[in-house]
């Protein structure tokens, strides 16, 4: 997780900052209540099994101190995926596009006036 106080022209290049892949067609832009959600699941549970890493209360004040920091700068949030966004099937676990050589990954991207940041996650199976 970081910030990083630099202006950049595309979230591939906010990605490539912070390691992750620069592929086009990877993120998707998603609304900031839904950047809350994702990292509220990412931080709540672990990709792989979905065991309680932190108590939900905790990953609410956490997801939503990121999602501030942001504030007033116009931000643009980026995820990978469906982690922690509603789903079709409630069979069907979420899918994403891999951004790291990990098993599971997932995040947030964001692009600001002046600043980028990233809340990624990785797990293994």
């Amino acid at each position: 997780m970081g910030v990083k106080y630099e202006v950049v022209s595309s979230v591939e290049a906010a990605a490539g900052r912070f390691g992750l892949s620069a592929s086009s067609g990877i993120y998707l832009e998603v609304s900031p209540e839904r950047a809350k959600a994702v990292l509220r699941s990412l931080l709540a549970h672990d990709m792989a099994y979905g065991c309680e890493l932190m108590p939900a209360t905790m990953a609410d004040q956490l997801s939503a101190e990121f999602v501030d920091v942001f504030a007033g700068q116009a931000p643009v949030y980026f995820t990978n995926g469906t982690f922690g966004l509603p789903r079709d099937s409630s069979g069907v676990g979420p899918t994403w596009n891999p951004a790291t050589g990990a098993t599971f990954d997932s995040g947030i991207l964001v692009i600001a006036q002046d600043r980028i940041g990233c809340a990624w996650f990785m797990d293994e199976d």
